[in-house]
């Protein structure tokens, strides 16, 4: 069995380093793309910080919430843009004893990261960095670019003798309907059920939210 002479210290990868950095060339070029394009998924999700949500509350009696709604994967995400370059601009400025140049803003953050790019890859962290990068990027992409539909497990069937687990499939947009809701073994949802099963999907979409926030 070989190994590779100064490996990328990219997470599973396996191509050797670049001499005098840490990263492969293909790490580094996926890394510095994302880096550059933080600023503009920042402005995006911007623009959808607030929602427009209707719920089943909503279709049955008219009834809508006051106030904004806010989105809050996107909120979250844009201030762990922050959180995260503005991290990796201190270590520049500590460790490599550059003057600040930049403020907490992720379009100065990212310019100022990209002007120290060569030295942040032949940093013991470089590996970290791509990794946070590049996790940043995804995590944005995530939430501008939802699947399509997703699955939600809503407890135990209530058909006599069925073991199956009844699951709604729902929309990006987040809307279901009634006949997206049964189990695999073929079992609907009667309609004297429609009203407590939005109710059961509402608090599942809750836990999931819930969930991926403290993941």
């Amino acid at each position: 069995m070989t190994t590779t002479e100064n490996p990328c210290d990219a997470l599973d990868c396996q191509n050797a380093s670049v001499p005098g950095h840490r990263i492969c060339m293909a790490c580094s070029d996926k890394a510095g793309t994302e880096l550059v394009g933080l600023p503009r998924l920042y402005d995006e999700l911007e623009r959808t910080l607030t929602l427009s949500r209707t719920g089943m509350r909503e279709r049955i009696s008219g009834w809508r919430p006051n106030g904004i709604s806010l989105n809050e994967p996107a909120v979250n995400i844009r201030a762990e843009m922050v959180e995260v370059l503005g991290a990796w601009a201190k270590l520049v400025v500590d460790e490599l004893g550059v003057a600040p140049g930049y403020h907490r803003q992720v379009r100065k953050l990212a310019g100022f990261l990209m002007v120290h790019f060569d030295a942040l890859m032949a940093h013991p962290a470089a590996g970290d960095f791509v990794e946070e990068i590049n996790d940043l990027a995804g995590a944005a992409r995530g939430v501008l670019e939802p699947s399509n539909e997703m699955r939600l497990d809503l407890g135990p069937c209530a058909e006599q003798d069925c073991d199956r687990t009844v699951h709604a499939t729902i929309k990006g947009d987040g809307e279901w309907s009634p006949d997206q809701v049964g189990c695999e073994a073929g079992h609907t949802v009667r309609p004297d059920q429609w009203l407590l099963l939005g109710r059961r999907i509402e608090r599942a979409q809750q836990n999931l939210s819930v969930s991926s926030h403290a993941a």
